[in-house]
């Protein structure tokens, strides 16, 4: 398994290719077999960011400095959905452990939120890519939703762990924030684009966007309810009036356009 990994991630870092199934490949099986992955998915999606940043700004690509090679402007929207697809993986992961005491789930969940705030804030316009974004983002809430909701249960009531706190700051502070930010710009593509969109795909965004809105006030009343169930603020940091200010800022882009 080391020595596969070792491998996999000597490939990403130094193999220049323009085969985008092999660069994918090889992400596949340095995130499968390296310990802990979220090292290698951070630092790749960091490059990402980079990467598309500067393709934004219009700068030349060449100029872009990145630690993984396999990163190309032909790559981007591959190596996106392998991560998000690794990320989807976690959380599944999470699920079938968090009855488990000897696994701390909020140390295996802040990487993931931080990957999904990080590429909530790129430009990766392939809608392969915000689909898996998508799912991943709600999978995310429902996953925080559903362990405090059995933390809530719990009788007696036991004291929670500082590590959970803390990623319930990060999820207030860092993640949720971001999401609507992500939301909005999805909703706002120029009209021009949205009319090159198939019905299909529209109806599909029309579907997602309300139930991904859905998952995080339904995850934030589970953390409201664990709060006054244990006795400490979980949502002390969160803007109460996001999902408010989001539907409106919707309104006035309607009216507009």
């Amino acid at each position: 398994g080391k020595a596969v990994a070792a491998l996999a991630l000597q490939t990403c870092k130094e193999a220049e290719t323009k085969h985008v199934a092999f660069a994918q490949a090889a992400l596949r099986l340095a995130l499968a077999f390296s310990h802990p992955s979220s090292r290698i998915a951070d630092s790749i999606s960091e490059d990402l960011y980079n990467f598309v940043e500067g393709i934004q700004e219009e700068e030349v690509t060449q100029n872009v400095q990145v630690a993984f090679k396999i990163v190309s402007e032909r790559s981007v929207n591959a190596i996106a959905q392998t991560v998000l697809l690794h990320c989807i993986t976690v959380l599944d992961d999470v699920w079938s452990v968090q009855s488990r005491k000897t696994v701390d789930t909020s140390e295996i969940l802040r990487p993931v939120l931080e990957l999904l705030a990080l590429y909530c804030q790129m430009s990766l316009p392939m809608h392969q890519v915000t689909d898996l974004l998508m799912k991943a983002l709600a999978k995310v809430y429902k996953t925080m939703g559903h362990i405090a909701k059995s933390m809530t249960s719990q009788k007696p009531q036991k004291s929670l762990d500082l590590s959970f706190i803390q990623l319930c700051d990060q999820y207030a502070k860092e993640l949720t924030p971001d999401v609507y930010d992500f939301l909005l710009t999805l909703h706002n593509d120029d009209a021009e684009e949205r009319e090159k969109q198939s019905e299909s795909l529209l109806k599909k965004e029309t579907r997602t966007i309300p139930n991904l809105i859905f998952n995080i006030e339904a995850c934030d009343r589970q953390l409201i309810l664990l709060s006054k169930a244990s006795g400490v603020n979980l949502m002390k940091n969160a803007k109460r009036s996001q999902a408010r200010d989001f539907q409106i800022q919707l309104q006035k882009r309607a009216r507009v356009s």
